[in-house]
C-alpha cells in the first residue's frame, strides 16, 4: 500500500512518498500533516468516474462564480454554513471542508485523487455531479437570510440553472442520467421561487440517477425514491472537530475503558419552540425530546440528559464539552427529530458512546448496508408513543405528499432490522433503569464492536483503509445499477 504524504504550510503543498507501515498512518506535527494510505476498492475495478463540476456552466449559463474559499464561511459552533459578510462568521469560522455539509467536498477530492478517475466524460462508467459550491452557497444564503421569498435571484436559482444545463448536455441525454450521480448533504427547503422547481427535479428530472443523501426525509419526498432502493444511500453529515489542526482527532483519540466513564447516559437536545413559526404545526421533535429529557432528568446522578433552552433552564454546550461528556458516558441518546439539523449520530459513534435508539420511528441509520448498527447499539421501543404514528403526524413528509404515504406502515421502517432487538418499555422514564442493569459482558461487547466500526463515520478527502464513510460511498456508486436506460 502506498502512501502519499502531504505537508499543508499556507498556501504550499509539498508532496512526499513512502511506504505505509500501517492501515491508517496519520502524523501530526507542527504542521497539519496527513498520511494518504490508498486502499483499493474492489467494487471499483475497472470503473472511470468523471467529477462533472457546476462551475464548467458558469460563462454559458450566467452564473456568478462561486469559491469554497470566500463566498461563505462555516460557524465554528453550528457547523453550518453563512454567507461570508454575516456577522456570525466574521471574526471566528472553520475552513469549508469541516463543514457539517462537507461531504460531497470530500468524496470529490478523493475520487479525483484516486485511479478509478477519468477526465473523459464520455468514457466515464459513472459521472459525480459536484455541485457543493452553490449547494452550499445556497444554504449559507438561507441561513444568513431566513426562508423568505425574494424576487431577486438567489444562490438556489444559480443552483437550479446549473442543473437545467446538466440535462441539455449529450452525455446526460444518452443515458437520461441513469449512469449520474447526486450528493444532496442536507434535506433542502420547501419555500422560495428555486427550492420547489430544484425539489421537482431531483424527484423527476433525476429520478433515474443515484442520490447520496442525508436523511430519510428526503427519501421520502419523491415518490421515485421508493423504487430506487438499490440507487439511494444515506450517508452521516460530516462529524465536528474541537482540533482544527487535527479534524480526526476524534478518531484517533482512544475511547475510555468502560470502568473510567463516569455517566450512565448522555443526552442535550434543544426542546422549544413546539409550534414552527409562521406555519401553526406542532414541531413533533422538540416536543418529544422534552418529554424524553423530563422523564430522564431525575434519573439518577449518572444520568446526564437536559434540554439546552434557557426557557427550561438549560444552556448550550461548546463542542468540546459535548465532545468530553459523550467520551465519559456509557450510553448517548439517539432520537428522531423534525428536521436533519442535528448531527449528534456521527459524534456518539466517534466518541465511543453506544448510541440509544428510542422509537419509534427511530431516528436514521445512515450507511446501514455497510454499518453494523445491530452489534454496537441498544433499540428501545416505547409503547406509550404509538400515537405519533398516527395521522395527525407530519415527521419528516413534506405537507405536499403527506397524504400518500401517511398511512403506508414502509415510510417508518427503519434503515436497519431492529424489532427483534428492540426492548419495550411502558414509557420513557424506564430507560435508565433498563440500561443500568444491562449485562455487564453485554456492554463489553458493544463497545468493542462500536470502536470497530467508529472509522467508518469519518470524512477524509483520500481513499482509505481501514474503510471511512468515502470508501463506503464510492464502493456504492461502484455497485449500484447504473447502466443507462434501453
Amino acid at each position: 500500500m502506498v502512501c502519499r504524504v502531504m505537508l499543508r504550510h499556507k498556501h504550499k503543498q509539498y508532496h512526499l512518498n513512502g511506504r505505509c507501515t500501517s492501515a491508517l498512518v496519520i502524523v501530526w506535527a507542527c504542521l497539519a500533516v496527513s498520511a494518504r494510505c490508498q486502499a483499493e476498492l474492489p467494487d471499483c475495478e475497472g470503473k472511470k468516474i468523471f467529477v462533472l463540476d457546476v462551475a464548467i456552466f458558469a460563462e454559458s449559463a450566467g452564473l456568478p462564480l462561486c469559491s469554497i474559499e470566500t463566498t461563505f464561511r462555516v460557524d465554528p459552533i453550528t457547523n453550518v454554513p453563512f454567507l461570508r459578510e454575516d456577522p456570525q462568521v466574521k471574526n471566528a469560522f472553520l475552513p469549508q471542508y469541516l463543514g457539517q455539509y462537507s461531504g460531497p467536498w470530500h468524496l470529490a477530492q478523493a475520487i479525483s485523487g484516486s485511479q478509478y478517475v477519468t477526465t473523459d466524460i464520455d468514457a466515464a462508467d459513472i459521472v459525480y455531479v459536484y455541485d457543493y459550491c452553490y449547494y452550499t452557497w445556497w444554504l449559507a444564503f438561507v441561513h444568513s437570510n431566513g426562508r423568505v421569498q425574494r424576487e431577486d435571484a438567489t444562490p438556489g436559482d444559480h443552483l437550479l440553472k446549473g442543473y437545467q444545463a446538466i440535462v441539455q448536455m449529450p452525455r446526460w441525454k444518452r443515458s437520461e442520467g441513469a449512469d449520474f450521480v447526486f450528493y444532496d448533504p442536507h434535506p433542502g427547503f420547501a419555500t422560495g421561487r428555486a427550492e420547489m422547481p430544484i425539489i421537482d427535479m431531483m424527484c423527476n428530472t433525476f429520478r433515474h440517477s443515484m442520490h447520496i443523501i442525508a436523511e430519510r426525509s428526503q427519501r421520502n419526498v419523491c415518490q421515485t425514491y421508493w423504487t430506487m432502493a438499490d440507487k439511494l444511500l444515506i450517508a452521516p453529515y460530516v462529524p465536528g472537530t474541537s482540533d482544527v489542526a487535527k479534524p480526526l482527532k476524534g478518531f484517533m483519540t482512544k475511547t475510555a475503558p468502560l470502568d473510567k466513564r463516569k455517566a450512565l447516559l448522555w443526552f442535550r437536545t434543544k426542546c422549544l419552540p413546539y409550534i414552527m413559526e409562521g406555519k401553526g404545526r406542532y414541531v413533533n421533535g422538540h416536543r418529544f425530546c422534552h418529554h424524553v429529557s423530563i422523564a430522564l432528568g431525575k434519573a439518577g446522578s449518572d444520568v446526564d440528559v437536559s434540554c439546552t433552552d434557557k426557557q427550561l433552564g438549560g444552556h448550550p454546550l461548546p463542542f468540546r464539552s459535548i465532545m468530553d461528556r459523550m467520551r465519559n458516558a456509557t450510553f448517548c441518546l439517539s432520537m428522531p427529530g423534525d428536521s436533519a439539523s442535528t448531527r449528534r449520530l456521527s459524534e456518539t459513534i466517534m466518541a465511543g458512546c453506544i448510541p440509544v435508539f428510542i422509537g419509534p420511528p427511530y431516528a436514521t441509520m445512515p450507511m446501514a448496508a455497510d454499518v453494523d448498527y445491530r452489534a454496537f447499539s441498544v433499540f428501545i421501543n416505547i409503547s406509550d408513543y404509538s400515537g405519533w404514528l398516527q395521522d395527525r403526524m407530519e415527521w419528516e413528509i413534506h405537507p405536499t405528499i403527506r397524504p400518500y404515504h401517511v398511512l403506508n406502515p414502509w415510510t417508518w421502517l427503519p434503515e436497519a432490522k431492529v424489532d427483534d432487538l428492540a426492548i419495550t418499555v411502558s414509557n420513557a422514564s424506564l430507560v435508565a433503569g433498563h440500561l443500568r442493569f444491562m449485562d455487564k459482558k453485554e456492554v463489553l461487547h458493544k463497545l468493542g464492536r462500536l470502536d470497530s466500526e467508529r472509522q467508518k463515520f469519518s470524512f477524509q478527502p483520500f481513499i482509505t483503509g481501514p474503510f471511512s464513510a468515502i470508501n463506503i460511498i464510492m464502493e456504492r456508486m461502484c455497485t449500484a445499477r447504473l447502466e443507462p436506460k434501453r
